[in-house]
């Protein structure tokens, strides 16, 4: 009787045993599953933002492998929309450096009529450097689908700075447009929001 309550007992250790460790292999390989979801989630969520949102389009030229400058703007009413206005720019060279940047107040207009204007600030100051070749970039995905002609421009006031956008392309040889995620463009928003502080153009 002695012999077969050990041999009970010995069965449920090593049941117990086995038990537990299959529970912890489960346990590991789970807690690594849910370790490779977050990994690869995490990487494309890195992705998505390096290569911005949206699309590029190559909207003047052939080839843009000749562009070497990139463009940023933005632009904004604040503290109401409309409500003082400002539009700003940025120009980066190959390695990434700021070569040129400027702001323009407005005493009143629309967030979309200060995106607008900081492109056309940029533009105007890309043809007075004698930039040719320009990759565009912009959070306003309005404004970049307008000038691509993926969208129609049906608001009146905007349809002014948009066929003067399409004029100043015409000085480039090479024009690609690409909409960004707005964490992307945090130098040039800081530029529109300095524009309205200051309440003049720089």
């Amino acid at each position: 009787m002695f012999s077969d309550l050990w041999t009970n007992y010995c069965c449920c250790v090593i049941c117990v045993g086995i038990k537990q460790h299959i529970i912890k292999l489960l346990s590991s390989y789970f807690k690594y599953k849910n370790e490779l979801f977050l990994n690869f989630k995490f990487k494309n969520k890195e992705q998505s933002i390096s290569s911005g949102m949206a699309y590029s389009t190559l909207i003047k030229g052939k080839d843009d492998s000749q562009i070497s400058y990139t463009l940023r703007f933005d632009g904004g009413a604040a503290p109401t929309n409309p409500g003082p206005c400002a539009g700003a720019f940025v120009i980066f060279n190959e390695k990434g450096r700021i070569i040129h940047e400027g702001g323009e107040y407005f005493e009143n207009g629309t967030n979309n009529y200060g995106e607008y204007s900081g492109l056309i600030l940029g533009l105007k100051k890309c043809i007075t450097e004698e930039i040719k070749d320009i990759h565009i970039e912009g959070d306003s995905l309005l404004v970049i689908s307008q000038i691509s002609d993926k969208w129609k421009v049906r608001n009146e006031g905007l349809k002014i700075l948009f066929t003067e956008a399409k004029d100043l392309l015409k000085n480039f040889n090479n024009v690609s447009v690409k909409h960004i995620l707005r964490g992307l463009n945090t130098y040039a928003d800081k530029l529109s929001d300095k524009t309205i502080k200051l309440k003049k153009s720089w």
